[in-house]
């Protein structure tokens, strides 16, 4: 069975009493047994667990955990999974992790418990059920789920005050595709102006900043921050100012897609940002948008149903490197075949890539972010967009030479 909750986690050194907390609670005594990697024990009954997904979503200003997990009871398990078990709680002297918990019900699908982990610490959980079914659930009413959630604000505005468990950010994240678009038309979802800076990921922990762009810049700030593990997708723009575009994960979580709007539209603008840092405005309607002082080369269309990105350019462009007086593009058709086009400007440098106009083939800017160039299917989507009217572009074989080696005669 496909189980989904809300689950809101907080910890402390010393441990919560329930009934101190919460006068009106009635508590019940819950012993619960684990064995890994997905059996436990609880409510006198043996089963399985498996987490399929956990995700973060932002609301009254708590990030909860959204989970999806599937329940199996004992009487339900395949023969791999008895085996499975047996292997499990058989080969170890001491397979069990023993748990008591206790527990306050608050109504059929809303309960707050507490328990001591084994780091020493003790964690106090606030759980919501939003319900059990035999198939995953593809789309649901999310604004009622918000607004089902928000009937225990008064039980979870406690846990407000308490740090977070211990968490592992992953930082192998990468940036989003965007896709370009011609204009506007047929596109759903918040703009923004796109800003014309260095794309990087920005990650926040209580006491520092840690930021990491694209062409392999690092920096550190000690002292500030803008939350407890968030990592945000951020640009920064030529005067140093980071502007926050989006939230990636929260405590090694990614952001739940169903939840962009709310990230984006209100999380983002109720942060508290320290100097040289700002947000992203977006609006419903690309004329709502102020006007802004930065660099800007268009606009960029959020889908926050599908989480879809896309951009409408004023003047496209093509990410090309430079090569012995001329950009060269990747050929589509056949490996070693390329086309090129004569630069129009002096004093470029060879393996460099440079942002040029399609419009008339001009350097715009050299990208020190990149490597390599677009791709020809970047490019051909591109030049669908605004035809290429620079230099003519020539289609050429490029010869890689090689040295024979000499072979020595063996002596006979």
């Amino acid at each position: 069975m496909h189980e989904y909750e809300f689950r809101y986690v907080v910890q402390d050194t010393t441990p919560f009493h329930l009934q101190d907390i919460f006068p009106e609670c009635t508590v019940q005594v819950q012993p619960v047994w684990y064995v890994k990697p997905h059996f436990r024990y609880k409510n006198k009954r043996l089963e399985t667990k498996h987490i399929v997904s956990t995700e973060a979503v932002f609301y009254d200003g708590l990030w909860f955990k959204w989970v999806h997990s599937i329940e199996t009871p004992h009487i339900s398990w395949s023969s791999l999974t008895h085996k499975n078990f047996l292997d499990a709680a058989g080969n170890f002297q001491c397979p069990f992790r023993n748990e008591t918990r206790h527990v306050w019900t608050l109504d059929n699908q809303a309960q707050v418990y507490t328990f001591a982990h084994p780091d020493g610490t003790y964690r106090l959980v606030f759980e919501w059920e939003y319900g059990v079914f035999f198939k995953p659930i593809k789309k649901f009413d999310t604004e009622s789920l918000l607004e089902n959630l928000g009937k225990y604000w008064q039980v979870y505005e406690y846990f407000r005050s308490f740090s977070s468990p211990p968490y592992r950010i992953n930082e192998t994240f990468s940036r989003k595709p965007v896709t370009c678009v011609a204009n506007f038309q047929g596109l759903k979802g918040v703009f923004a102006h796109k800003l014309d800076g260095t794309f990087g990921l920005v990650y926040s922990f209580p006491e520092y900043i840690k930021e990491k762009w694209e062409g392999g810049i690092h920096k550190i700030h000690k002292g500030i921050s803008l939350g407890d593990g968030i990592v945000f997708s951020a640009e920064k723009l030529s005067n140093g100012t980071v502007v926050l575009l989006d939230v990636y994960q929260v405590r090694g979580f990614p952001t739940a897609q169903w939840n962009r709007e709310i990230v984006l539209m209100n999380f983002l603008h109720h942060l508290s940002l320290p100097e040289g840092y700002e947000m992203q405005k977006y609006c419903q309607r690309v004329e709502d948008l102020p006007m802004i002082r930065y660099e800007t080369d268009g606009y960029i269309i959020h889908n926050t149903t599908t989480d879809k990105i896309v951009k409408v350019k004023h003047t496209h462009s093509l990410d090309v490197v430079y090569m012995d007086g001329f950009f060269w593009l990747p050929g589509k058709e056949k490996p070693g075949l390329y086309r090129r086009f004569k630069a129009l400007e002096k004093g470029l440098q060879n393996g460099h890539v440079y942002e040029v106009s399609v419009k008339n083939g001009n350097v715009l800017r050299e990208r020190k972010d990149r490597f390599i160039g677009n791709t020809w299917k970047q490019i051909e989507n591109i030049l669908e967009k605004q035809s290429w009217q620079g230099p003519t572009i020539h289609e050429v074989v490029k010869v890689i030479k090689t040295t024979k080696r000499k072979c020595k005669s063996k002596a006979t």
